[in-house]
């Protein structure tokens, strides 16, 4: 049977199309459009006729000389109609749809992968193709159309695999050659007592499909212990991709160790770790646009080149490796390594990749999909606490009142500046500027100044009026005003339960509160959608208030009887809404559902049917326990009465009796602790 490379649709439009410049001042809101966008499609798709297919798989099969090119994906509609086909490509977005005058390149393209598809397969001459934009707030709809002959939609389409070609030769030759490597590896180790016995757990887990809880003390192994029997599964098709995850550096680095151990014992296998943004980046701050940053200019047209430079040449794609090619090609390092992902064998990184609802690798884990995966949870007693902290969401007053000040001071600047420019352009005294500048300063925040037909005036924010210089589109087209109004709404209602607020406060119902913040979150995103490229003082702090409000509603929208609401009353004085994730088990076994297999292993992981079931294990799968590699007969146990860890007993004094008990233990005996 000949091998296979598979690609979706999207993933091939978006690898080998892209270009351009990284520019996150025009981004939206991906995150909660991705979250939205399948409500978005069931309710369009619902309100469509008999003639409409909804949710169509389609397949692409390109032999070549030594395995096939699949690519594969889900029109989201298919219309039949009076002898017509019309392929319905549906985005959700919150863009004003008004101001959208053509569809993205890439969603056109999108598309037009399966208008060619489906007329290949039923044999069109032409088709028709609609790309379907829906406002997720609004959830108005705007069309946009397009016709195409089969002759020129498949001179398109096999450009398109043309350009893939290498890409897809690239990927199978390396997999070649890393399983014949894997085939003939050996444990690097005599094994010790127990361990044969653990790699073969491991090895039957992924076999089987399941999850393991390997409850393992210090000294076991446990890093080589899981991967190489990983890495013997993906042999044998068990896996085409290892993610390892932990909550720590240092452990990451163990983990590139180990397979820089089994390379130097003949395995070919390419391993990455990946790099928080806000430590791989070569600029002080993480200001991703063209006009910040010259490695986010141009670095959609240089990155794929800078990619196949390090793939040819590098097994071990560390940090780095990755910043010395980002700098080669002058690439953001970041979205480097991200790319980078997609050709690796083995991943290595912090949980949130996995799990974190916003941070997850979308490339390997969106639309629901579910991967030829294997996961290995290092230390896997923090994903408990990290998975509460992931899934829960603060909400806190004193960020609202802060933008409100940052958006009242912008206002009050741009029209001391348009006034001043005025003064300037017609020669008014300085005594009428000052009083103009004072009136100003006195005006409600609805209210700004205006210049229409060359006359100042004074307009009640809403009313349309004519561009005026120094003003930017955040002032000039009412966004300022509408966030500030929406900011008071929501904290009036915050204001309602602080006052019922001593300490702590249990609550019942925040609809309320969610209304507003709903609206806050659509003003706020058209903005982020339609701003203009000059930067605001007061973006950074809009987008940063964005992005805790996106996450906020989605974890409202992901309640459940495993969630409690809680205000309560900082120590600082700040107060606060919280929606806690008591329970975060079905939200990690749902992450976990993204992969064939899941290795959790910890040397601190009892109880163990504790941790399994707050982790998302289920009955059917297995748990483990090692058994320590050091001999008890040389354990000896000190019990020290008068100190504790306590909470109540906490201070400087009890850190120092602790530690000066560890310090007597260990210069009294030489050893390793």
């Amino acid at each position: 049977m000949a091998g296979e490379v598979r690609i979706s649709v999207r993933n091939l439009v978006e690898f080998i199309l892209r270009s351009g410049d990284i520019d996150d001042r025009r981004q939206g809101s991906p995150e909660n459009a991705m979250q939205e966008g399948s409500r978005i499609h069931r309710m369009i798709q619902r309100r469509m006729g008999a003639e409409y297919q909804a949710e169509v798989a389609l397949k692409y099969t390109h032999p070549t000389e030594d395995y096939v090119i699949i690519v594969e994906g889900r029109a989201d509609g298919i219309i039949e109609q009076n002898g017509e086909t019309t392929i319905d490509e549906i985005k959700g977005t919150y863009r004003d749809l008004a101001k959208l005058k053509a569809p993205l390149p890439l969603h056109i393209a999108q598309a037009k992968c399966y208008a060619y598809m489906y007329s290949l397969q039923k044999e069109l001459p032409y088709i028709r193709v609609r790309l379907t934009y829906c406002n997720i707030e609004t959830e108005d709809i705007r069309y946009f159309y397009e016709d195409y002959e089969f002759v020129r939609l498949e001179a398109w389409f096999q450009q398109l695999i043309s350009d893939y070609r290498k890409w897809a030769d690239y990927t199978w030759q390396w997999r070649e050659l890393r399983q014949q490597s894997i085939a003939e590896l050996q444990f690097p180790f005599d094994y010790r007592d127990g361990q044969k016995e653990l790699v073969s757990y491991v090895y039957q887990t992924i076999y089987h499909k399941r999850k393991l809880f390997i409850e393992a003390p210090t000294g076991v192994g446990k890093t080589i212990s899981t991967i190489f029997p990983t890495v013997k599964a993906m042999g044998k098709d068990m896996g085409d991709k290892l993610f390892y995850l932990t909550a720590k550096t240092i452990t990451r680095t163990v983990a590139e160790d180990t397979f820089s151990l089994l390379r130097q014992k003949g395995l070919r296998f390419k391993s990455i770790i990946l790099t928080a943004k806000e430590k791989i980046c070569f600029q002080g701050h993480t200001e991703c646009n063209p006009e910040q940053c010259p490695y986010a200019k141009g670095h959609f047209d240089r990155v794929n080149e800078a990619i196949y430079d390090l793939l040819t040449h590098e097994e071990s794609f560390t940090r780095s490796k990755i910043e010395e090619y980002a700098l080669k090609y002058r690439v953001c390092p970041f979205e480097f390594g991200l790319d980078l992902s997609l050709f690796a064998d083995g991943i290595i990184g912090d949980y949130n990749y996995l799990f974190d609802p916003h941070v997850y690798l979308k490339r390997f884990f969106g639309d629901g999909s579910q991967g030829n995966y294997v996961f290995l949870i290092d230390e896997a007693h923090n994903l408990l606490e990290r998975g509460r902290e992931m899934y829960s969401a603060p909400l806190r007053k004193e960020d609202l009142l802060e933008l409100k000040r940052e958006i009242k001071q912008t206002i009050t600047s741009e029209m001391e500046e348009a006034a001043q420019k005025k003064r300037d352009k017609d020669g008014i005294s300085g005594q009428m500027t000052l009083e103009m500048t004072g009136m100003s300063k006195q005006l409600p925040q609805e209210i700004t100044l205006e210049e229409t037909d060359g006359t100042d005036s004074l307009y009640v924010r809403g009313h349309k009026g004519k561009k005026s210089d120094g003003k930017s589109t955040f002032v000039r087209e009412g966004y300022a005003e509408r966030i500030s109004q929406l900011l008071e709404k929501c904290n009036a209602q915050l204001l309602s339960m602080k006052r019922d607020c001593d300490g702590y406060r249990l609550v019942d119902d925040i609809d309320m509160l969610v209304q507003p913040l709903t609206r806050l979150h659509a003003v706020i995103s058209d903005y982020l959608e339609e701003q203009e490229k000059v930067s605001l003082e007061v973006r950074e702090n809009l987008l940063d208030f964005y992005f805790k409000l996106s996450h906020f509603l989605d974890i409202y929208e992901r309640q459940d009887e495993n969630y409690v609401k809680y205000t309560r009353l900082c120590e600082d004085g700040s107060f606060e809404l919280k929606l806690f994730c008591v329970n975060p088990r079905e939200n990690l076994k749902e992450c976990m559902l993204r992969g064939r297999s899941t290795i959790l292993f910890s040397a601190t992981f009892l109880p163990i049917q504790y941790y399994k079931n707050l982790l998302g294990g289920e009955k059917e799968d297995y748990e483990v326990y090692a058994h320590s590699v050091f001999d008890p007969e040389k354990r000896t146990i000190l019990i020290a009465g008068d100190v504790t860890s306590k909470f109540s007993r906490r201070s400087q004094e009890e850190y120092y009796n602790i530690a000066r008990y560890i310090h007597e233990v260990v210069k009294n005996r030489h050893g390793n602790y």
